[in-house]
């Protein structure tokens, strides 16, 4: 009985820690921007701070865009904006940021499409295309009429939502196991990652040129993969020695930051990384608590997005 309590206890403590690993890494080691860490700090100029959503509330994400708009903040409209930025191709605005959303769940359309439209804001999808249609994500038809209206750039988040650094393991996500079964169709890296922008083309009839990895996390040979199946920009999550993102960086290593800093953002309303920290552990560490002095059952393969 013990010994079955300690293997929860430690798979609870495990799985925290594999959602929040970038999190924590980017707080204790300062890789994140100087907004989150620094409260005294009252512009962002000269960079895009590019922020990482998954499944929203509407409360949460209207406050959001809320915060934004009252603070005059510049929400660049796509990932080929951000390039042109790195790229020196157009001037960065004080104020900048990019808003993205992975995985195409169902509240992309449900939620933040809506409120995009209200607010006048844009924003980047990166989908899975072997997720589309599946129960609680966004239909082929949602997707199309996201991209037609202008308001979402739909770009991808590889084919089979796989792991980079333990390629091929695929990464579950809102119940859905990923291409785990499957891993011996695209069986290299850049068959996978060309064969996601292919589809997406196909069923969108638009150009998909941006990437974005599955839990935040790339390697070099994910990168030279992704060049080779034409790709021009990948996203990331936190990356060590890059605080943000600033013209003449490499555009195959964006970073990104949690949505829940976003509130951290100098200006009018603007949140200190204490109570956003607050409200993490909260909203992290309840679910695992009633996992934990629940029911006994079997441990899972530790899969799942990052929300």
């Amino acid at each position: 009985m013990a010994i079955t309590a300690l293997r929860r206890l430690t798979f609870e403590l495990n799985e925290s820690y594999r959602r929040n690993r970038g999190d924590v890494q980017g707080l204790v080691f300062r890789h994140y921007p100087d907004f989150v860490l620094n409260a005294r700090l009252n512009a962002i100029e000269d960079q895009v701070i590019v922020f990482a959503f998954h499944d929203v509330e509407p409360e949460t994400f209207e406050r959001q865009l809320r915060h934004l708009r009252e603070n005059d903040y510049h929400v660049l409209k796509s990932a080929d904006a951000l390039l042109a930025c790195l790229r020196g191709e157009q001037p960065i605005q004080p104020k900048s940021v990019l808003l993205t959303f992975d995985d195409g769940v169902e509240s992309l359309y449900t939620v933040v499409f809506p409120l995009l439209k209200q607010y006048g804001f844009h924003a980047v999808s990166f989908i899975v295309p072997s997720f589309v249609g599946k129960v609680r994500f966004c239909t082929w038809e949602q997707l199309q009429e996201m991209h037609q209206s202008g308001t979402v750039d739909i770009q991808s988040h590889t084919f089979f939502h796989r792991f980079a650094p333990d390629w091929p393991r695929a990464v579950g996500c809102n119940g859905i196991q990923g291409g785990l079964a499957e891993a011996d169709r695209y069986p290299t890296m850049s068959e996978e990652y060309r064969r996601a922008r292919e589809v997406i083309e196909e069923r969108l009839g638009k150009s998909v040129r941006h990437l974005c990895y599955p839990d935040y996390d790339g390697t070099k040979a994910s990168v030279a993969a992704s060049q080779a199946a034409g790709y021009v920009s990948n996203f990331w999550g936190v990356i060590p020695g890059r605080k943000t993102n600033r013209k003449g960086n490499d555009p195959f290593y964006i970073v990104r930051v949690l949505e829940d800093y976003l509130l951290c953002l100098p200006g009018q309303g603007r949140r200190s990384l204490w109570s956003v920290a607050v409200r993490r552990v909260k909203q992290n560490g309840r679910p695992a608590m009633k996992r934990l002095l629940g029911k006994p059952r079997p441990i899972p393969e530790l899969v799942g997005c990052d929300r």
